[in-house]
């Protein structure tokens, strides 16, 4: 677990160190350092960066802020939360936090609880069909009548009941309230099956994705035939899991529009003393996965105007209107985002179990000109601490205001640069 004791250092001083002007040379993938990478090990170097003896004479250096990082843990352990998880990320793709803390598993580890798809999707996976609607031609003003869906989807939900059915919304107040009956009516009616799962290996499902760190890959299961298993699992209810980091690369994809840059954890490595005149430290870059095209950027840019919803008037309103220090950060700034519940056994080492509701969040902000995407992960007791939401505003506002290594702002990405490779 990286050390929680940071300093004072800011990001900003590592940019000032001199050190762009050192000998550099190219490593492999970053992937290449998974064997060296013992973030339990890093503390915050003379950079002003989190450093990693990589125990072969040289050092890494580290994406993460060490004041965003540290908000993040100490948030998740003055809420003393059984489970919980967040990264957020540049929309460049650099990780600037990733911190995972467990009151029920004190021995799970950041890694263990960013990079690994351990909690259901939920209603993020509602992110997925909502652009596959899209992409069918759907609007985000197509209005159906509903009723019900509240807490689950039956076959009632997806037939047309004149005399129950006194609700008629859009798939925009579907998104942003989160409203099943909604996204499983609309889902059943204009989505094929095979349609769904496509999209959703684009946006990560069921891929490898690429990290300094092993990441389990996120699983969605997509009934093969349409009807009632096939519109609850377009709502959220079953069948898809769903890592932190991968939720913040959902977030950051629709960010940028529809590219999806390679998270990258590893600014730098320094070797000491390398350079030709023996004295000088060499630089070496990892060389990570451009940016690539994975979704059509009229929808990128449609959903994520739905997800405006979710914090103006939908699922997580409350938190981002509510008055205090976090919305003074944030004032003039609107956020996109996507909330996310769902209840569920887990075991616990012991071998017992216990009733577990994993709660989400994903965005991006500002909505408008997107510097940072998060995901915060929840898991709660019955009796609930703090809702992912919460935690997330307090650690967008924070990221917002810090001095963040370089421009955070969305990269301008020619044609050229990004890999159309579908």
């Amino acid at each position: 677990m990286l050390a929680a004791s940071i300093g004072t250092s800011t990001s900003r001083k590592a940019e000032s160190t001199g050190a762009v002007d050192l000998p550099r040379r190219t490593l492999g993938a970053e992937s290449e350092l998974a064997p060296l990478l013992d973030l339990s090990r890093a503390e915050v170097g003379p950079s002003g960066r989190y450093e990693v003896d990589l125990g072969d004479g040289r050092r890494a250096e580290l994406t993460l802020d060490p004041t965003l990082q540290s908000a993040a843990r100490k948030a998740m352990r003055d809420y003393k939360i059984p489970y919980a998880a967040a990264v957020v990320m540049s929309t460049d793709g650099r990780v600037l936090a990733l911190v995972g803390e467990s009151q029920l598993e004190p021995a799970l580890t950041d890694t263990d609880l960013t990079t690994r798809a351990w909690a259901p999707a939920a209603s993020v996976f509602k992110l997925v069909t909502g652009a596959a609607l899209i992409e069918a031609g759907v609007s985000a003003d197509t209005k159906v009548c509903y009723h019900g869906g509240g807490s689950g989807i039956a076959e009632e939900h997806l037939r047309d009941d004149a005399r129950r059915d006194r609700d008629c919304n859009s798939l925009a107040f579907g998104i942003g309230k989160s409203q099943n009956a909604i996204m499983g009516k609309l889902a059943a009616r204009n989505l094929e099956p095979a349609a769904l799962a496509g999209l959703a290996e684009q946006l990560g499902w069921n891929q490898p994705l690429p990290f300094a760190l092993p990441v389990t890959p996120s699983a969605a299961r997509i009934p093969n035939q349409p009807g009632l298993a096939f519109a609850r699992v377009a709502a959220g209810f079953w069948r898809t899991e769903l890592s932190v980091l991968h939720g913040a690369l959902l977030a950051e994809t629709f960010a940028n529009g529809g590219v999806r840059m390679a998270p990258r954890l590893v600014e730098r490595v320094v070797r000491p003393g390398q350079g030709p005149d023996g004295g000088a430290d060499v630089v070496e870059l990892p060389v990570g996965a451009g940016p690539r095209r994975v979704l059509a950027e009229a929808t990128a840019r449609e959903v994520g105007r739905m997800m405006v919803g979710t914090t103006t008037f939908g699922t997580a309103r409350a938190s981002f209107t509510a008055p205090g220090p976090a919305q003074t950060a944030l004032l003039g700034y609107r956020v996109a985002g996507k909330t996310g519940s769902l209840s569920d056994l887990r075991t616990l080492p012991d071998g017992s179990q216990q009733t577990i509701n994993y709660n989400w969040f994903v965005g991006f902000a500002p909505a408008d000109n997107p510097r940072i995407a998060i995901a915060v992960l929840v898991g709660n007791q019955p009796v609930w601490r703090v809702k992912a939401h919460t935690v997330a505003k307090g650690l967008i506002a924070r990221a917002l205001a810090d001095t963040l290594p370089g421009a955070i702002g969305g990269p301008e990405l020619a044609a050229r640069d990004v890999d159309h490779t579908p």
